[in-house]
Protein backbone atom coordinates (compact mmCIF):
# COMPACT_ATOMS: atom_id res chain seq x y z
CA UNK A 1 0.00 0.00 0.00
CA UNK A 2 1.31 3.63 -0.30
CA UNK A 3 0.90 4.41 3.33
CA UNK A 4 3.33 1.33 4.12
CA UNK A 5 5.81 2.54 0.66
CA UNK A 6 5.79 6.31 2.98
CA UNK A 7 7.14 4.33 6.14
CA UNK A 8 9.19 1.97 4.07
CA UNK A 9 10.87 4.71 2.63
CA UNK A 10 11.15 7.15 5.80
CA UNK A 11 12.11 3.98 7.68
CA UNK A 12 15.22 3.72 5.11
CA UNK A 13 15.88 7.12 4.76
CA UNK A 14 16.62 7.30 8.74
CA UNK A 15 18.56 4.36 8.78
CA UNK A 16 20.85 5.33 5.84
CA UNK A 17 21.11 8.88 7.40
CA UNK A 18 19.25 10.62 4.50
CA UNK A 19 17.73 13.77 4.91
CA UNK A 20 14.95 15.23 2.60
CA UNK A 21 17.32 17.33 0.95
CA UNK A 22 19.69 14.76 -0.03
CA UNK A 23 16.48 12.51 -1.60
CA UNK A 24 15.80 15.65 -3.68
CA UNK A 25 19.17 16.06 -4.91
CA UNK A 26 19.17 12.45 -5.56
CA UNK A 27 15.89 12.60 -7.36
CA UNK A 28 17.66 15.57 -9.65
CA UNK A 29 20.59 13.27 -10.34
CA UNK A 30 18.51 10.89 -12.04
CA UNK A 31 16.78 13.23 -14.01
CA UNK A 32 19.78 14.28 -15.45
CA UNK A 33 21.59 11.12 -15.56
CA UNK A 34 18.65 8.79 -17.66
CA UNK A 35 17.12 12.40 -19.32
CA UNK A 36 14.14 11.77 -17.40
CA UNK A 37 11.22 13.59 -15.78
CA UNK A 38 10.55 12.07 -12.20
CA UNK A 39 7.06 13.35 -10.72
CA UNK A 40 7.34 16.31 -8.93
CA UNK A 41 6.04 14.39 -5.86
CA UNK A 42 8.13 11.76 -6.12
CA UNK A 43 9.84 12.32 -2.56
CA UNK A 44 6.43 11.57 -0.78
CA UNK A 45 5.82 7.69 -2.02
CA UNK A 46 2.24 8.03 -0.67
CA UNK A 47 1.49 10.42 -3.22
CA UNK A 48 3.46 9.06 -5.82
CA UNK A 49 4.06 6.49 -8.44
CA UNK A 50 7.74 6.88 -8.37
CA UNK A 51 8.76 4.83 -5.80
CA UNK A 52 11.84 5.34 -3.75
CA UNK A 53 11.65 3.12 -0.95
CA UNK A 54 14.62 1.02 -1.94
CA UNK A 55 16.90 0.73 -4.08
CA UNK A 56 14.93 -2.29 -6.69
CA UNK A 57 12.09 0.24 -6.32
CA UNK A 58 14.00 3.28 -7.64
CA UNK A 59 15.38 1.08 -10.46
CA UNK A 60 12.21 -0.29 -11.62
CA UNK A 61 10.65 3.06 -11.56
CA UNK A 62 13.94 4.66 -13.61
CA UNK A 63 13.57 2.44 -16.47
CA UNK A 64 9.57 2.23 -16.26
CA UNK A 65 10.03 6.40 -16.80
CA UNK A 66 12.86 6.08 -19.69
CA UNK A 67 10.40 3.38 -21.52
CA UNK A 68 7.61 6.01 -21.23
CA UNK A 69 9.59 8.71 -22.00
CA UNK A 70 11.63 7.65 -24.71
Amino acid sequence: STQSRSSAASDVYKRQGIDSLAVVESIFAIEEEFNINVPFNANLPENSDFDISSVSSIVKSVENLVAEQS
